[in-house]
Formats: C-alpha cells, sequence, structure tokens
C-alpha cells in the first residue's frame, strides 16, 4: 500500500472533490505509479480527519474520470498517468481498422488531453441532465444556434483573438461541417478551392464532396508562398483559400504577421474569400494576429472544441462578414437542422 496523504488545504469545492483532484494531480506529477494502491478508506478518513463516507465518495469520484479502479476485497489502485491522455477507447464499430505494426505510434488522429477538465466536463453534462427545463432544447433551433450559445461563441472567439458581436457567430457541429457549410455558402459547383498542398484531408475531402477542385499551394517553412497563391489566382479563378495559418495541419508550421499579410494581399487584390481554420490557435503562448483580424470583410474563422476540450463534444464556433451569416447558417440548417 502506497504511503500517501494528499493535501486538501485551500482547494475549493466539496471535500471529496478536492480528494479527486489531489489524486489526479499526485497521479500527473508522478507521485502516485501507475498500479499504486491507494491508503484504506479508514486510514486515510483518519489521516485528514473526515468521514469515511467522505473518503468513499472522494474514491469513486476519482474511478468516474477514469483515474483508479477499485475492488471490493483488494482496495482501489491507481490505473496511471497514461490514461489521463488517452481517449475513451472507441467501440469497433466505430473504429477504423488499419494496420499497425508492434511497436508503431499511430499518429492518425490527435486528442486533447484529459485532465482535470474530464471531472468539470462530467460535472456540466450532469447538470443539464438534471435541468427540468429541457423544453428548449427538444426542439427545433434557429439555424445559426441559440442566442445564449451564439454569446458564449463570441466569448471564445474573443480569447482567440476575433472581435465579434454574437450575431457574427454561427454555431456548428464541429470543424467539419463548418468547412462545408461555407463552401456551400460562397462556391459554385466545380469551382477551385485552393488549399496547402499538404493539408488537413477533411478539407479536401468538404470540396470533393460539393463538386469543387481542390488545388494544392506550395509552401515554405511559413506555409503557402505568397507568389504562389497570386500565380494560382490568375490562372485558376479559385474563389476561396482553405488555410491552417497556425500549427498547419499535418506540418506544424506558423505563418509570421509577415506572411499572414502578404496573404491577405493577394486574396483582397483578386476577391479571393478565406476559410481560416484556427483550430490549434489556443495552443500559442503568444497568439499571432488572425486573418480575419486582418482582412474581416472576406475571411471566414472557424475553430471548434476538438483538439481543446474533447472532440465527442462536436461544438464549433464560425465567425462571418455580415452578409454570409445567414448562407452559411442555411447550409448548417441543410445538414443538421438546428
Amino acid at each position: 500500500m502506497t504511503k500517501w496523504t494528499p493535501d486538501l488545504a485551500g482547494r475549493s469545492g466539496p471535500a471529496y472533490k478536492a480528494l479527486a483532484d489531489a489524486i489526479a494531480e499526485a497521479i500527473t506529477n508522478g507521485t502516485l505509479p501507475t498500479g499504486s494502491r491507494l491508503p484504506t478508506h479508514r486510514d486515510l478518513a483518519w489521516t485528514l480527519g473526515v468521514t469515511v463516507t467522505t473518503i468513499t465518495r472522494g474514491y469513486q469520484e476519482a474511478q468516474r474520470r477514469g483515474l483508479v479502479d477499485g475492488a471490493v476485497g483488494r482496495g482501489t489502485f491507481v490505473r496511471g498517468s497514461e490514461s489521463l491522455g488517452q481517449p475513451p477507447v472507441m467501440d469497433n464499430r466505430y473504429a477504423v481498422s488499419l494496420p499497425i505494426a508492434d511497436g508503431a505510434i499511430d499518429m492518425s488522429l490527435n486528442f486533447p488531453t484529459l485532465t482535470r477538465q474530464a471531472g468539470l466536463l462530467a460535472e456540466t453534462l450532469t447538470a443539464v441532465a438534471r435541468d427540468t427545463d429541457l423544453a428548449r432544447f427538444l426542439t427545433y433551433g434557429p439555424d445559426a444556434g441559440l442566442l445564449e450559445h451564439r454569446v458564449a461563441g463570441a466569448a471564445w472567439l474573443a480569447r482567440l483573438g476575433v472581435a465579434v458581436p454574437p450575431e457574427r457567430v454561427i454555431l456548428t457541429s464541429g470543424g467539419q461541417q463548418a468547412m462545408v457549410a461555407t463552401m456551400m455558402a460562397v462556391c459554385r459547383t466545380g469551382d477551385c478551392v485552393l488549399m496547402e498542398e499538404l493539408t488537413f484531408p477533411g478539407g479536401k475531402a468538404a470540396a470533393q464532396s460539393l463538386g469543387l477542385r481542390p488545388h494544392g499551394l506550395p509552401m515554405d517553412a511559413e506555409g503557402i508562398i505568397p507568389a504562389a497563391l497570386d500565380d494560382a489566382c490568375r490562372i485558376h479563378s479559385p474563389t476561396i483559400l482553405y488555410t491552417i495559418p497556425t500549427q498547419q495541419n499535418p506540418t506544424a508550421r506558423i505563418m509570421s504577421v509577415a506572411r499572414r499579410e502578404a496573404i491577405v494581399e493577394v486574396a483582397r487584390r483578386h476577391r479571393l474569400f478565406i476559410l481560416e481554420d484556427d483550430i490549434y490557435g489556443h495552443l500559442m503562448d503568444s497568439p499571432l494576429p488572425t486573418l480575419a483580424s486582418m482582412a474581416p470583410e472576406r475571411t471566414i474563422y472557424m475553430t471548434s472544441c476538438s483538439k481543446s476540450m474533447a472532440p465527442g463534444l462536436r461544438v464549433g464556433f464560425t465567425a462571418a462578414p455580415p452578409d454570409l451569416v445567414p448562407r452559411i447558417a442555411a447550409g448548417v440548417r441543410v445538414m443538421s437542422w438546428m
């Protein structure tokens, strides 16, 4: 049995939740390695000066968060730090079956690490489930989302450097729906859609599903080369540029401020719409100005909670020029009546 005594002093909230938080921190910093057996309920209750019920509830909360496993007669054991950063195991019905060699690392998908926010998400979802005023959530809603959700979206976007009123925010089911709805709003069948030569496959799939022509642009260490963008605009007469300027997927390249200004200048000269995918913008310690802040009249900005909170939430926010908001919202309605 591990000789571990949590320090609950200064923690907010009920004591049992503070205990679960302490367990999570101890696993993260290595104090409680994988397989460690936690103190018995009675021993820890006596040490901390709380009731046995408090310890029982704390251990149950930790187990609910996926931190520990317990068995009657054997005790409570730490699942390990690796369980904090892993997404939930998918049902085989939804898993993509790909051969992976022994010892290989599967990098086909990435997920945000689930540490303390897992408990907060569970609390929030539980509160929603217990809400007795569910009528407004169980009927058809506005195409762009409920106003209160658009207000929350505007606040979220403001933290990422995109200051827009709620009326310009559209709620989407993740970033993929935002891509499709935006292309539906601005493109016609057969139009050319520009994107990085190496890019998120969902962007190419969105264009192809609508009968559009994706065209890859050469890149250097800072992403899209402005001269190549200029040439492509003259040759292919594209309607929109889909780009990931920050932590580009899959190259992780970041456009400098000067490069962003050059891209905006070319887009303005050719009257090219920009679809800015800022899914990884929240990872920057010192955020760079968004393309949307540089060219708000022609940039559709999109992000989601898939890389910052949890992909299963399927919550995305799109900010668009005023005249495009109803057109993009109409695209959302076609795919999933809100």
